[in-house]
């Protein structure tokens, strides 16, 4: 069978059209003659995506493509080609043998292949209803209700693995971020993201294809993983719970100002909301980023999680700055479980001149069980959106938070050097910002696993922006480290400013969870101070009388409320 091509050789202004034989993949191998032949076939069996070894098929037989040149001959990078599997290729090379190093098969092969056309199968099956056996991962919640993202596995932020280097090879986060683009689909039709999270599975997806990568749903989805979770993970059997997390805006009143809650009501269902996620967490101290400066905005959340719990354990660290509307970091503890050493906040931020001091705020801490000492430092690095040189910025922000570590440690200014350090950082694991705190503090968050490791989803694809370092003294201390996914994978429905007052989506980030033991205690396991003026509060609440002993709560005749 002849085809015709349009070919284009350097060097030579005019296109000329040659007429080809394309011969079957049968016909190629009985030949084996060392000619440069054409053949077609579909991809299949990729065995990677950066060189591009795959096995080409047809109805005849299949052979290897051990590397794919491009168009022009070029050693152009598979992933940036955009074939996948199941497409059809046009190739050209010659005939040769492969001896498989492991098992020494001998298999047919087409060597030096070049590219010559490319179909993909959305142009293929255009207007053709389909059916994908298996899994499809729901990646990402569009703006639209009724469109969705899918891939066939849960995607990766590029930076994760292999950072942009702008005066460097970048081509492994290219390969990324192509790779991410090409299995990235969009679903639409009779559907409500609203009941959908990211990280779901679609299974056996009935729908048409429409345009490149643009499905039209043809019948009900058929949903597995949808369930949002409502118990933070497991720390192992910690003494305390550290959370680093981001509140997304939250100011001491409402206004009509950029990022704060836009009415009175909206006010209180966002103060409602962090109240009940902050509680649900269970955590002891509180890192959080994105609160107005100054104690107000602070000091009236901490109320209400009083109120809510119905305990007077809950304060908030005046950070020491007045009250406005710029973001800050700071802290709130439970008093019953931690004491706050008298040590000023600001230190020894203010004689480094950061214009960014007040996103960064470290305090120390003394475990009232086992009286240990211990420094909790709370970050926000320069956003990513809106300036150029945000990367530079972040830079400069870990190189100033190192610099008030080594500061802090070197003067002993805390008395210990057990240091866990949380925040807002605003760059992927492979960014050179984070490679610089790692390099002096472990990174303790979990990376095995892709699908489940992140606190932040960007466009579908996850990532950790927030950040969990510990200094070598704390390490041993620490029973474990998770994300808790109550944020990123849930839909823009349930957020605040639309009076939705549950645990879920009360920032753009996941929290992370840090869980601690400093001492054993062989009789209870919980705190060993028995006379601590916090073991034994009466409240009153609603015109009624309460005692609170430990975690337990009380009636005045000392019936057990659950």
């Amino acid at each position: 069978m002849k085809r015709l091509f349009l070919l284009w050789f350097a060097g030579i202004v005019a296109l000329q059209v040659y007429s080809i034989e394309v011969l079957s993949i049968a016909e190629f191998i009985q030949r084996h003659d060392q000619t440069e032949y054409v053949l077609s076939g579909q991809v299949q069996n990729i065995t990677n995506t950066f060189y591009g070894n795959f096995t080409l098929e047809d109805q005849t037989g299949s052979l290897i493509v051990w590397g794919l040149l491009d168009t022009e001959g070029v050693s152009k990078r598979f992933a940036f080609l955009g074939i996948g599997a199941g497409d059809s290729v046009y190739v050209r090379g010659v005939y040769t043998l492969y001896e498989d190093p492991n098992t020494h098969e001998t298999k047919h092969e087409i060597q030096n292949a070049r590219l010559i056309k490319h179909v993909s199968q959305w142009e293929t099956y255009a207007g053709v209803d389909v059916i994908f056996y298996g899994s499809l991962y729901v990646t990402g919640l569009t703006e639209k209700k009724d469109s969705i993202l899918l891939s066939p596995e849960r995607l990766v932020q590029p930076e994760e693995s292999a950072n942009w280097l702008w005066n460097g090879d970048s081509t492994q986060f290219k390969v990324k971020e192509a790779w991410n683009k090409f299995n990235t689909y969009s679903l639409y039709g009779d559907l409500s993201s609203d009941t959908i999270r990211s990280g779901a599975i679609v299974t056996d997806l009935r729908a048409r294809i429409v345009g490149d990568r643009l499905l039209r749903l043809n019948a009900p989805l058929t949903l597995q993983n949808n369930t949002l979770p409502s118990t933070p993970p497991d720390l192992g059997n910690p003494s305390l719970v550290v959370c680093g997390t981001n509140i997304e805006n939250y100011f001491y009143h409402w206004d009509k100002m950029t990022g704060a809650a836009q009415s009175a009501e909206k006010f209180t269902a966002q103060t409602n909301k962090i109240a009940n996620a902050l509680l649900n967490i269970n955590a002891d101290i509180y890192a959080v980023c994105e609160i107005e400066c100054g104690p107000t905005a602070g000091n009236h959340l901490a109320a209400k999680m009083n109120e809510v719990s119905g305990r007077d354990c809950y304060r908030f660290v005046d950070n020491y700055f007045p009250d406005s509307a710029i973001h800050s970091s700071g802290f709130i503890y439970r008093q019953d479980k931690v004491e706050l050493v008298n040590k000023p906040s600001w230190h020894p931020y203010a004689s480094l001149l950061s214009p960014y001091h007040y996103r960064m705020v470290m305090r120390a801490f003394k475990e009232r069980s086992s009286g240990e000492t211990f420094v909790v430092s709370v970050n926000h690095f320069k956003s990513k959106a809106g300036n150029y040189d945000s990367e530079a910025t972040r830079q400069y922000n870990a190189q100033y938070l190192l610099a008030a570590l080594n500061k802090v440690k070197n003067d002993q200014f805390f008395e210990t050097d057990k240091f866990i350090i949380l925040g807002d950082f605003n760059n992927y694991t492979c960014e050179w910002s984070n490679y610089n705190i790692a390099a002096q503090y472990a990174d303790m968050l979990p990376h095995s696993n892709p699908g489940d490791d992140y606190s932040y989803v960007y466009h579908g694809q996850t990532g950790y922006l927030d950040r969990a370092f510990a200094s070598a003294a704390l390490q041993p201390y620490i029973t474990a480290v998770h994300p808790y996914h109550i944020n990123t994978d849930v839909s823009l429905a349930h957020a605040y400013y639309n009076l939705d007052e549950s645990i879920y989506r009360y920032a753009d980030h996941d929290p992370i969870l840090v869980g601690l033991r400093f001492k054993e205690d062989s009789s209870t396991g919980v705190e060993s101070v028995q006379n601590s003026e916090f073991r034994v509060q009466k409240i009153l609440r609603n015109g009624q009388v309460y005692i609170i002993r430990g975690e337990k709560v009380y009636t005045i005749t000392g019936e057990l409320l659950k």
